[in-house]
């Protein structure tokens, strides 16, 4: 089918009759896997809580009843625990935890009445200037480094990191320096007294990578990787983590169940990883330790945080995957699913790892949305469920094309 007109009629019909089998279905599953993933049951798949370990009981359930054949890998890791709700008083006025503030992720436990003598403000001024200096990759990165270098240092004091908004962020290591990220507005006064309790602990954990094989009609491989852990919770208060990334989750779900029935030429890793929010620690390790062939790998696409947004697609390391890049691209373009936008290689998700071992892989993520990231208002409700369907349809179109070039080599 040569002409580019013809193909687009094609591709709309194709899509259209999709649609039309298989729409209610679709978001009904999707509403479903994202609505427990980001419940109070889950408690933001916390490690704490146990919320992790409910997450991936339901996950291992729904490919098991597809028929889908499911291993999973452990995956050890050491994870500063909030034991209970933080408590923040400022001139009188209890802040909400999540927020108005949270402890720094890396403090240790600590308590006290804090008076502006025994408090160090660093703002988000100062904290670039560091980045800077530094070469630091963000702003968390100079806060986490601060942390550090305050290690043990002059107990008495109180870090105040001010932000406009409180980003919960991973929580791998622990130093005794009492900190509290604490929304910028409320400190345009200047505090007069602060009376803070924190209690954490720093614990080994596990947790498991989920890996789903469904074989095609070849031995080449694509995997379909994305995380399903989150940030956990703050005693009372969790982070549901709907679009990041029960949405990833979900739609990755979404094509397991569809291929179950209808296996595409080419065989599919589908890899549902643990602690991305900790560092890529599930990524690092299954990349480390895998059980596939890296030579019969065709690509790696990685989904996080694609249920909000109409701007089409960020493709990070899309430069480095030129022929997958492209068929993303024509197929966005040609669905008027939006613009699909290369990006540069950057350590941000699971897909990562995988480049640093040779794969060529791609990290997709939805555009424009106005999603909360990172905190306690990322939840089902204010998700783009026509976004979500769209991207599953953009993968399976990804993937039937992929595989039906396989079909045309096999042939010839």
């Amino acid at each position: 089918m040569k002409s580019p007109i013809l193909r687009k009629l094609y591709l709309l019909m194709l899509l259209s009759s999709v649609c039309t089998v298989a729409a209610e279905n679709l978001r009904e599953d999707l509403q479903q896997d994202i609505r427990y993933l980001s419940s109070e049951k889950c408690r933001g798949r916390s490690y704490a809580a146990g919320g992790i370990f409910h997450a991936e009981r339901y996950i291992v359930r729904q490919l098991k009843d597809c028929g889908i054949r499911v291993f999973r890998q452990t995956v050890p890791y050491t994870i500063n625990v909030t034991l209970e709700t933080p408590l923040c008083v400022l001139n009188g006025d209890t802040l909400r935890p999540g927020y108005d503030f949270i402890p720094h992720p890396y403090s240790a436990s600590f308590h006290g009445h804090f008076c502006p003598e025994n408090m160090e403000i660093y703002g988000e001024d100062t904290l670039k200037i560091l980045q800077d200096s530094l070469d630091l990759f963000s702003v968390s990165a100079v806060r986490r480094h601060i942390m550090q270098t305050r290690d043990g240092q002059k107990r008495s004091a109180l870090l105040l990191f001010p932000e406009e908004d409180i980003l919960q962020s991973k929580q791998d290591k622990r130093y005794y320096t009492a900190a509290l990220q604490i929304r910028a507005s409320l400190l345009e006064e200047s505090p007069k007294e602060l009376v803070v309790a924190h209690r954490s602990a720093y614990k080994k954990l596990r947790s498991h990578n989920i890996i789903a094989l469904i074989p095609g009609s070849s031995d080449s491989l694509i995997m379909l990787t994305a995380h399903y852990d989150h940030m956990g919770d703050l005693g009372t208060i969790y982070y549901p983590g709907a679009n990041d990334n029960a949405s990833g989750t979900a739609v990755l779900m979404a094509l397991a169940r569809h291929y179950a029935e209808d296996p595409p030429a080419c065989s599919l890793l589908v890899c549902l990883l643990t602690g991305e929010e900790q560092g890529l620690l599930g990524a690092e390790h299954f990349a480390a330790s895998p059980r596939y062939d890296p030579e019969r790998v065709i690509c790696l696409i990685n989904l996080d945080m694609v249920g909000s947004g109409h701007k089409g697609y960020g493709m990070v390391n899309g430069a480095a995957c030129p022929k997958e890049a492209a068929i993303l691209q024509e197929i966005c373009e040609t669905l008027d699913f939006g613009e699909c936008r290369i990006r540069d290689n950057s350590p941000n998700s699971d897909h990562y790892p995988f480049t640093k071992r040779g794969l060529r892989a791609i990290f997709l993520y939805s555009s424009g949305g106005e999603q909360p990231y990172h905190h306690p208002d990322d939840i089902a409700k204010t998700l783009d469920w026509d976004v979500l369907e769209q991207t599953v349809f953009l993968i399976r179109e990804f993937i039937d094309r992929r595989s039906a070039a396989l079909k045309t080599v096999a042939g010839q």
